[in-house]
């Protein structure tokens, strides 16, 4: 699959170029269900450094933890919300105002958020293979399929889909209640990669391969996406890397170059594929999973 040129590695170092050319390197056809970024020949993916600012969950789980956090995990708002919410008066501690940042406290704690006392959740992530005419939504006012009807027994927990869906698409989408988890995902310039097979109904061009490269305009924005190829078995077939968790962004780029696009697919999320996952099932992350979908992002 061919690599989007111009991209910087997160450590702020440029890549190295090769040669004078500033043509994207070619690779091999995309093939469905493949791991862009392994080692030709091994099936194994390389595994990408840890970024710095990431820090390993602590030893104890039943230790104290940033008052930040404590918010987050009981389904409050993200931690950079509880933040705001800390410096500005509105949470107390064992009936203390506390106002500054760092602060820990323990599952004994009694915690309140405004006059109501919280207490964290636990943290589901069920990865679903939704069908094409089904909502990314847990519930549709109008009565519509949904992917909430799908794992509506999967567990107690209100969870919400990671990213956007659109109806007639399918594939892979990660439900969840972790807020940072979903907040770290969908950031736009360090978001997790997601792999996109669409199908079309004219045969794709390698000139388009190097546009959607280069970069596409929709909605006003130049998109590139990240690695894009030709279905190597199937000429009206490709495989395009993004970073947006929307499969409508995929599809647009398409329409831009002027294709009629047929199938909308998402194959992966990060580390996570389909394999052993039928179209309408569902299954939760299994931790070594969920590790590596957090390096990732």
């Amino acid at each position: 699959m061919q690599k989007s040129p111009g991209r910087s590695r997160r450590d702020g170092r440029k890549s190295p170029v090769k040669g004078k050319s500033n043509a994207p390197k070619s690779g091999k056809p995309f093939k469905p269900g493949s791991k862009p970024g392994s080692k030709p020949g091994s099936g194994a993916p390389v595994r990408s450094r840890r970024p710095a600012s990431q820090k390993p969950l602590p030893a104890d789980p039943n230790g104290p933890i940033r008052l930040n956090r404590y918010i987050s995990n009981a389904g409050v708002c993200s931690r950079r919300e509880a933040d705001v919410l800390i410096t500005s008066g509105a949470v107390r501690v064992n009936g203390d105002v506390v106002t500054e940042m760092g602060r820990r406290v323990s599952p004994t704690d009694h915690v309140q958020v405004g006059e109501h006392r919280i207490k964290p959740e636990t943290k589901r992530y069920f990865l679903v293979n939704k069908p094409k005419g089904f909502a990314a939504t847990p519930v549709d006012p109008s009565g519509k399929r949904t992917i909430g009807d799908l794992i509506a027994k999967a567990c107690r927990e209100p969870l919400i889909p990671v990213g956007k869906m659109e109806p007639e698409a399918c594939g892979l989408v990660l439900m969840t209640n972790d807020l940072d988890l979903l907040q770290r995902m969908t950031h736009l310039v360090t978001g997790t990669k997601q792999l996109f097979h669409l199908e079309v109904k004219s045969k794709v061009s390698p000139e388009h391969i190097q546009s959607l490269l280069s970069g596409v305009v929709v909605d006003g924005k130049s998109i590139r996406a990240e690695a894009a190829s030709i279905d190597e078995k199937n000429p009206f077939a490709l495989g395009l890397e993004l970073r947006s968790q929307r499969s409508r962004i995929a599809k647009r780029m398409l329409e831009q170059l002027g294709y009629v696009v047929l199938k909308v697919d998402r194959v992966r999320i990060g580390p996570l594929t389909k394999k052993d996952l039928p179209r309408g099932y569902f299954r939760e992350l299994q931790p070594a999973e969920l590790n590596l979908l957090r390096m990732s992002s």
